[in-house]
């Protein structure tokens, strides 16, 4: 018997925490409600819109909006569609994972029993032996499964939808059948597979509970959030989802589409009752509307109720980890879409409610203006605003959470400011922040007037200057930062003198 090497050397290795994430800012949540996907999905991703429209077909509002947002050059990467079950809906089975081994799947007398709406259904002589795909295999099944329901797959996925809705809508675990070779674990139909089961709702949720229910469990998902949808999103229905976004705990954006052409042939007054005027006259600063022509009968015009989709398809391509990304919303195309043809009264009507456009100008260029939220506040400052919060949030967390303490002193404290300052100086980089003068009241030895030379500045107080109580509760004294925004040209007015 030998002696440890421990003896002499012990080496002992400790994995730090992997850090917190940042959130991200360029991810779309399409609201739609075609009967495509289950309760239990709570959402499909997609990152392009041909697989939207096989999921949901060519002509479903939630394809449309899909095919606007990734019409846009660059292109964005990320989508999310959930659903408003604005209706009754079916009983379903969401399968477990499949077995991966496809050649196990294709047999000649493949069978399983399957209870729908509360009476068995035992299915025999399944031949999937010409199968070349799992959509192939649910096309089988739906045929064996007659009237009593379809198949479908999701995410390499089995679903199983009851033909009927309601509280009696159901769709239970797979289980064998007896003879033949069973397919019900196979498949990923059994409970010891992972599949749930969700039954029909006979009640329907209004678009503000839909709303509710996706931001409390997938808040943090996604970022923008538009609707797409068969059945008519109501003004009051548009007012609850902005005041649900503008006090939601993570931060987000709403875009609509307007397309009554009468905002922009009546001029704005303090009492205008259109939409877009109540919500600039709230000061919402996270809702952003577009105006946009339509002609229902014209296919051209078939994507432009989904201008909002486009323009925030342009908006989440920023890289904010970047150099120089950052752009303003003004200027930029919406491929796919008709530009509407205004006069300056009309474009002013439509600028009075701060209202964006996808218009032509007289030397043949098409261009969205004016790129504001319905407050006023420039679309790329609302969305840089929230990308900056969220990134010195998670980077000072991440310096708590990584290490096994940080010092109630000032050497601690300038810890956390070293991580601010770096993210301060990724905001710089990208075009967010630049040098500027400050023109606002100052703080520590920052003063009106002052040049902030690398367009930040950041100032906490000694900790030896905190009261007791906070001293107790080893809280960190307050950090205080000042930014000048980059902002960006928008027009410009030159002056020439000729002289001979």
């Amino acid at each position: 018997m030998t002696l440890s090497v421990n003896r002499i050397v012990n080496v002992s290795v400790t994995l730090s925490p992997k850090a917190a994430q940042r959130r991200g800012f360029g991810v779309l949540c399409i609201l739609g409600d075609s009967d495509i996907l289950t309760a239990i999905e709570g959402y499909r991703s997609y990152s392009d819109a041909d697989s939207v429209a096989a999921d949901f077909g060519t002509d479903a509002p939630e394809t449309l909006a899909a095919q606007a947002y990734y019409s846009q050059s660059p292109q964005p990467s990320d989508l999310l569609i959930a659903r408003w079950f604005n209706k009754a809906s079916a009983g379903c089975l969401y399968g477990g994972n499949p077995d991966q081994t496809f050649s196990n799947l294709q047999v000649s007398d493949g069978s399983l029993k399957i209870a729908i709406d509360g009476q068995d259904q035992t299915l025999t002589a399944i031949d999937t032996t010409g199968a070349e795909s799992l959509k192939d295999i649910a096309d089988i099944l739906t045929t064996k499964l007659t009237d009593k329901a379809t198949v479908a797959v999701s995410s390499g996925r089995f679903v199983i939808t009851s033909k009927t809705t309601g509280a009696s809508s159901k769709v239970g675990f797979a289980t064998t059948a007896g003879s033949g070779t069973d397919l019900s674990a196979l498949l990923g139909l059994t409970e010891g597979k992972g599949a749930k089961s969700s039954d029909g709702l006979a009640s329907q949720e209004t678009i503000h509970e839909a709303l509710s229910r996706l931001l409390s469990k997938y808040g943090r998902v996604f970022y923008g959030f538009i609707t797409a949808t068969t059945a008519k999103v109501s003004d009051d229905d548009i007012f609850q989802i902005a005041q649900t976004i503008e006090s939601a705990k993570d931060s987000h954006i709403y875009a609509i589409t307007l397309t009554d052409s009468s905002l922009m042939d009546t001029a704005y007054t303090a009492e205008s009752n259109d939409i877009a005027s109540k919500l600039m006259r709230g000061q919402y600063t996270r809702t952003i509307s577009f105006y946009a022509d339509y002609v229902p009968d014209d296919s051209a015009y078939r994507l432009n109720p989904y201008l909002n989709a486009s323009a925030l398809g342009r908006m989440f391509t920023v890289n904010f980890e970047g150099y120089r990304t950052m752009i303003t919303l003004k200027f930029k195309q919406a491929p796919s879409l008709q530009p509407s043809n205004l006069d300056e009264t009309q474009a002013t009507n439509l600028e009075a409610r701060n209202i964006n456009v996808y218009t032509t100008y007289d030397n043949d260029t098409y261009i969205i203006e004016q790129g504001v939220m319905a407050s006023g506040m420039y679309a790329d400052e609302r969305h840089g605003a929230d990308w900056l919060q969220n990134a010195v949030q998670t980077d000072v967390y991440n310096v708590l959470y990584q290490n096994n303490k940080v010092d109630q002193t000032d050497d601690g404290v300038g810890r956390l400011i070293a991580v601010i300052a770096k993210t301060m100086r990724q905001a710089v980089q990208n075009g967010m922040v630049a040098p500027g003068v400050w023109n606002a009241s100052g703080f520590g030895s920052l003063n009106e007037g002052d040049t902030l030379e690398d367009g930040f500045y950041i100032y906490a107080d000694s900790v030896n200057n905190q009261n007791q109580a906070d001293r107790e509760a080893r809280k960190s004294p307050p950090i205080q930062v000042a930014a000048k925004l980059a902002g960006a040209i928008h027009s410009v007015d030159v002056s020439i003198t000729l002289n001979r």
